[in-house]
């Protein structure tokens, strides 16, 4: 993982080609399930002014992605006062219950 991370660096300060990026993430992916490692994505929408959006109806009273996410993966946002951060999550039910349990993980969080 050091070396694929060692390469998007290189790629990033001679600019971004499409085909070296897929090249790169294709060779990520293998590695995962070449020793069964899993893999976990965040989306982060924190200071994006979703709660300022008014199409003509009035600005929104809560934010939230939509349904369909894959599993393994969270999308952070901006609770609307702005003072919090909700995490959308999609995972597995054994590692919801895991982090039901968890008393570390539950000092930071609420469910």
């Amino acid at each position: 993982m050091r070396k694929g991370l060692d390469d998007v660096c290189k790629i990033a300060k001679n600019g971004f080609k499409t085909e070296e990026i897929l090249k790169n993430v294709k060779e990520w992916v293998a590695l995962l399930i070449r020793h069964g490692l899993d893999s976990y994505s965040c989306a982060s929408w924190c200071r994006q002014p979703f709660y300022e959006t008014d199409f003509g109806w009035g600005k929104p009273t809560w934010v939230c992605p939509g349904a369909g996410a894959d599993e393994n993966f969270f999308t952070l946002v901006d609770t609307r006062d702005g003072l919090g951060i909700e995490a959308w999550c999609a995972l597995s039910e054994q590692l919801i219950d895991f982090l039901e349990q968890d008393e570390e993980f539950l000092t930071f969080a609420t469910i």
